[in-house]
């Protein structure tokens, strides 16, 4: 599996032209995922109010509505991934354990990974490709 998983994101970065954002300090979790996807609204401190105070970008936004631009990053970040992880499956010796149908919409792939991640709390504290393999692999197992 883990040889899968690494064919899976070399084909990722191949597909991507090598544009992969790396995060410096620490991997991108399932939390992460919820949080940029909106499923989760983590409680943040409200900033002290005085009458002089301007709002900033950082405490005008709120996570009560998700920005076009987050939606987006969500959906690719889910679709990027499941590409890859299937394609690693393609080129590698390793048995297919994902069969997703020809068909199958956007929100059913990332409704399975929303789903998935509300049932399985504990894959939020892992990296988000392994949630979204998680996910995938027990909505759309090969039989």
């Amino acid at each position: 599996m883990r040889r899968t998983l690494l064919a899976g994101l070399a084909v990722a970065l191949v597909l991507g032209g090598g544009q992969v954002q790396a995060q410096q300090t620490q991997e991108f979790t399932g939390l992460n995922l919820a949080m940029l996807c909106h499923w989760t609204a983590p409680a943040q401190p409200k900033p002290a109010s005085t009458a002089n105070s301007k709002p900033n970008s950082a405490t005008a936004k709120t996570n009560d509505v998700a920005a076009p631009g987050d939606i987006n990053r969500c959906v690719a970040r889910i679709l990027g991934t499941i590409d890859g992880v299937i394609a690693g499956e393609k080129i590698s010796n390793d048995k297919p354990k994902i069969c997703l149908p020809p068909n199958t919409s956007v929100p059913d792939q990332t409704g399975a990974v929303r789903k998935y991640a509300g049932q399985h709390s504990d894959a939020l504290k892992e990296g988000a490709g392994l949630l979204i393999r998680g996910a995938i692999e027990a909505a759309y197992p090969c039989h």
